[in-house]
């Protein structure tokens, strides 16, 4: 940086100088976000998780793909330390409104959510969802669920299994209510495991094993092949 005068400016000037010569090169968030999009992350597994059916598969290895893949009313918090135990809304717009008794919640879900298939997301699904957890016997059907008005019928007859009074779905409403036969301070902490998952209400009643089935989760598996590979994409 020489001055007009032959002399050599200060330390100073030549930093302004400098600085004001450099485009801005500094991207939005927007900008940096598109930037960073696509790639391919690759996990390696030395075995088969097992069924891909998320109501139904207990291992930590898809517990982990699940949070990516589906959603339930509530989940864990996605953050990290102690924050992540803290369960907030999911498909729920809000956190339920609980009765004084600690017995009935009552959920009003997000507008406009649709499953990866396209289909839009209706308290329907819920209601059927929760029923499923019993018609596949989920291993924690008879422990996290099993205090669901009904639930004792569904787990001696898993197939007939309806939770009559125990979830009521209301379209015009869009909510769903969910009574318990007592006060559960864990419930939504239950709520929040992938057996809980909301799924198509036209789900098939039994395990899905390597076949997909459409959640509402940021990622959707496109298909697995139970010794060799399981492929995730970005939900459209």
């Amino acid at each position: 940086a020489i001055s007009k005068t032959g002399r050599r400016g200060s330390a100073l000037a030549r930093l302004a100088i400098t600085a004001a010569m450099i485009p801005a090169v500094v991207p939005t968030l927007a900008q940096a976000q598109e930037a960073h999009r696509g790639g391919t992350m690759q996990l390696m597994a030395v075995a088969s998780g097992g069924t891909l059916d998320p109501q139904i598969n207990y291992t930590a290895q898809f517990w982990q793909l699940y949070s990516a893949t589906y959603d339930g009313l509530v989940a864990f918090k996605k953050a990290d330390g102690p924050e992540s135990n803290t369960v907030v809304p999911d498909l729920a717009a809000e956190m339920p409104t609980v009765s004084a008794d600690g017995k009935t919640y009552t959920f009003t879900l997000r507008k406009g959510v649709k499953f990866s298939n396209g289909d839009d997301v209706t308290p329907e699904d819920v209601v059927a969802s929760l029923q499923r957890i019993f018609k596949v016997s989920s291993p924690t059907s008879g422990s996290f669920y099993n205090g669901i008005v009904g639930a004792e019928d569904c787990l001696s007859s898993p197939a007939d299994c309806t939770l009559e009074g125990g979830v009521i779905a209301d379209d015009t409403a869009n909510t769903v209510t969910i009574n318990l036969v007592a006060a559960d301070p864990e419930f939504l902490f239950k709520l929040s495991a992938p057996h809980a998952s909301i799924l198509p209400k036209g789900t098939a009643a039994k395990d899905m094993g390597n076949t997909p089935i459409p959640g509402t989760g940021t990622y959707m598996f496109t298909s697995y092949d139970a010794n060799n590979s399981l492929t995730m994409e970005r939900n459209p």
